[in-house]
């Protein structure tokens, strides 16, 4: 059965295709649609109906953030506007929603409680992350606009909060993203040309232009139109942020706009780390619990939680990367087995991520179950093209056992890193 998995949000409609066979389901494939819900509630409709046409799901399974869109009179006005547009999009199919308990419902129970499904994309994250393999722990999941801090204690969800007000108010719901967020508002005060001075609240630049500044994100993944219309190039990025400061770039120039965005990208690590110690604190997480970190905004934040934590960090969880765990996959997974949850099989934890120093004082990084036998093979030259020519190779790092899945994935991520941190990272692991 091909299920599709939703999470419909005032920016996007984020989605997850599952193949579920019998007792396991597989991932076929994600996206995230682009739609300004907030600006255009009567093209929902057809937003929807686009993507039944295009994926030919069987079964649908629904989450939401977007009724808290001012274009709605209350949310549950908009929470009945987003399950009235999939009940006619997907008419003729069987389609579920998740509750703020992340349990799933029917569309016509939804519909008649529907402030019990508004805002439960965390749920469906919490509910999924405690059935497979999160026992002790916290989940961050660092969107464009919002961040979520889920804990998780004995295998189960320990959020206090079940709506955005209640879940704000206990601080498992953080309104600031790593893309949308307006900069002034999440840093109140820059220094620049060493006065300290108020930036201006108005909509002059956002966290995407501080990140596209400081290198930690490049144009494509600015994903969201610029406040003024303009380039997504650092020249943009910085004229957009001198704006702040009540000043043209050509009065600054581009060192005092990248001082501008280091300051509040410093601002937002601060706030998020601060909200999710406190979280940690709260539950009573000891050092041997284990943060996931996942959402687009993961791999800006991820140096932040490595380095301030002394948790381990997953790479994922049964056999699925970090980065593809969501909202709108925990859905489709909730929704695979219709009345319950399954539990993915169990995957072996034998494999390891592995740094060498090769002969030229090059790095090779690589990933194994039998690290012996791959270092006997590396050595002999029949290990991999590169290292063959650059032999002999000594062992620099190994990670702890992980599954295949987790440990591709960390793979991937020491080989983005600076030479002299990919040892560290792996160590971390």
């Amino acid at each position: 059965m091909r299920i599709l998995g939703l999470d419909i949000g005032g920016a996007n409609i984020k989605g997850a295709v599952v193949i579920s066979k019998g007792a396991r389901a597989r991932l076929k494939s994600q996206f995230s649609l682009p739609f300004e819900l907030f600006r255009d509630k009567a093209a929902l409709a057809d937003k929807l109906a686009f993507l039944r046409k295009k994926i030919k799901p069987e079964m649908v399974a629904l989450t939401m953030t977007g009724e808290l869109c001012d274009n709605f009179s209350n949310r549950s006005a908009g929470a009945k506007w987003i399950l009235g547009c999939a009940q006619k999009s997907f008419a003729g199919l069987a389609i579920k929603v998740v509750d703020n308990k992340g349990e799933l419902t029917t569309m016509s129970q939804a519909r008649r409680q529907p402030m019990a499904v508004a805002s439960a994309n965390w749920a469906a994250t919490a509910r999924w992350v405690a059935a497979n393999g999160l026992r002790h722990g916290v989940v961050i999941d660092i969107g464009s606009t919002t961040t979520d801090i889920l804990p998780i204690k004995d295998g189960a969800p320990a959020c206090r909060g079940v709506d955005d007000f209640s879940r704000a108010r206990e601080g498992e719901l953080v309104y600031t993203g790593y893309l949308r967020t307006h900069a002034a508002m999440v840093a109140h005060e820059i220094t620049i040309q060493g006065r300290k001075m108020d930036s201006c609240p108005e909509y002059f630049a956002i966290m995407g232009d501080a990140h596209l500044l400081s290198g930690e994100m490049g144009p494509r993944e600015y994903t969201c139109a610029t406040p003024d219309g303009g380039p997504k190039t650092k020249q943009g990025a910085a004229r957009r942020l001198c704006r702040i400061v009540m000043a043209d770039l050509e009065q600054l120039g581009m060192e005092s706009g990248k001082e501008i965005a280091d300051q509040i990208v410093a601002a937002q690590t601060n706030r998020l780390e601060r909200a999710l110690a406190g979280i940690i604190q709260r539950t009573g997480l000891d050092n041997s619990a284990s943060i996931l970190a996942i959402g687009a905004g993961a791999g800006v934040y991820g140096k932040m939680i490595q380095s301030r934590f002394a948790m381990k960090v997953l790479a994922g969880l049964a056999g699925v990367v970090a980065k593809s765990i969501n909202p709108a996959f925990c859905t489709a997974m909730l929704a695979h087995g219709s009345a319950g949850l399954h539990q993915s099989s169990p995957e072996p934890t034998d494999w390891r991520v592995y740094l060498l120093s090769c002969a030229d004082g090059t790095y090779y990084c690589g990933a194994t179950n039998d690290i012996d036998r791959r270092m006997e093979r590396h050595n002999r030259g029949i290990g991999s093209r590169y290292t063959r020519s650059r032999l002999p190779v000594s062992l620099v790092a190994t990670s702890r056992g992980m599954t295949r899945g987790e440990a591709l994935s960390l793979e991937a991520m020491v080989k983005k890193e600076k030479r002299q941190e990919k040892a560290a990272v792996i160590n971390n692991y």
